[in-house]
């Protein structure tokens, strides 16, 4: 008790960690679209793609959050921002993973194709993102309309 009575007052949370916290809704938005999809996914390549988006969208979640105002406007930046920010960290994320699976294949073996591989993947991903960044939209809406609940019940 007498640790408590000392402390004074909790501090409210930043906008990066709600922002981080707010991420427990495109984690499971994601969830239920491969489950309502009925993707066929073993179990090894669901914990990773798991993992990948919970990595990318904590660390989308903890950047725009602690930029986020409480404004109409910035509410709707911050919608389409989580998003692009989710997807800039997914990219470099999979162009490690596909470099690396086709090194084990032994696809590529020097420096030269490793090089160009992971040139080509990281193309490929910036080219793919024009197309992915539609279907993030609702992500970054069901993110946003969390950080704000989250925000006005932590009083922040």
């Amino acid at each position: 008790m007498g640790a408590l009575a000392h402390d004074g007052l909790t501090p409210r949370p930043s906008g990066g960690r709600l922002g981080a916290l707010a991420t427990v809704t495109p984690i499971t938005m994601l969830l239920a679209w491969l489950l309502i999809s009925g993707w066929d996914i073993n179990t090894r390549s669901f914990a990773f793609a798991a993992a990948e988006y919970a990595i990318a969208g904590v660390s989308a979640g903890w950047i725009v959050g602690s930029r986020v105002d409480r404004s109409v406007a910035g509410g709707v930046i911050g919608a389409v921002a989580y998003g692009f920010v989710g997807w800039l960290v997914l990219v470099p994320i999979n162009v490690a993973g596909a470099v690396w699976s086709d090194a084990q294949a032994g696809r590529v073996s020097d420096v030269l194709g490793i090089a160009a591989a992971a040139g080509g993947y990281l193309m490929y991903g910036l080219i793919v993102g024009a197309y992915v960044f539609a279907f993030l939209l609702p992500v970054g809406a069901g993110w946003m309309v969390t950080f704000v609940l989250l925000s006005r019940v932590l009083g922040r």
